[in-house]
């Protein structure tokens, strides 16, 4: 698998959480992104199976609670949205 670089900005504090998370699950924030990509990617399949799911990913599910009528993606996006005070 050829690698390329890719450069994410994002607060310092998201930062050293998630190097902190990739330090004790004894990965890389690379391969953790990763996995999350993944993991997302499945989700949109229409053959969705939580079983298929990292678990890393699985041990997350319920802990939020989000209104059952929008999407996943319809939620991040307006967090995006709202976080970074763009209009449509």
């Amino acid at each position: 698998m050829e690698t390329t670089k890719l450069t994410l900005s994002m607060d310092r504090g998201t930062i050293e959480t998630a190097k902190r998370i990739a330090r004790n699950r004894r990965t890389s924030v690379s391969a953790m992104f990763r996995e999350i990509v993944h993991d997302l990617a499945r989700d949109e399949d229409d053959d969705f199976d939580i079983e298929k799911l990292h678990p890393h990913t699985r041990e997350l599910l319920g802990m939020a609670k989000t209104p059952i009528e929008k999407t996943d993606r319809e939620l991040l996006e307006e967090a995006l949205w709202e976080k970074y005070g763009l209009d449509e």
